[in-house]
């Protein structure tokens, strides 16, 4: 609806409707596969970097405890969901525009 001209629909059914009428049911799908390949890259490349900052900061800085803190873990966190976000990104920019047709 935010692509669309200004009043060319009079609410969200009316938008359904319409495009329902004039497109088909495939077309509230589009972009629905760049979507789940831009899924499967983000969810892999943050575990993995998580989980390897996470370990190699226990190895190297808790010799006493297992619990690294919520610090340690909310920077664990933010870098690696940064490095899954820039490697999927090109994946969601053609599933937006492929949205927005």
């Amino acid at each position: 609806m935010a692509l669309r001209k200004t009043g060319q629909y009079s609410g969200v059914g009316d938008c359904i409707k319409k495009i329902l009428k004039r497109e088909g049911l495939i077309a509230f799908y589009k972009g629905y596969i760049p979507n789940i390949l831009g899924i499967i890259p983000y969810a892999g490349i943050d575990l993995a970097i998580y989980e390897t900052l996470k370990k190699t900061w226990l190895n190297k800085y808790a010799k006493e405890s297992a619990d690294p803190g919520v610090l340690v873990l909310l920077a664990c966190g933010t870098i690696s969901s940064s490095c899954g976000q820039l490697a999927s990104y090109p994946l969601a920019l053609i599933r937006t525009r492929m949205q927005a047709q």
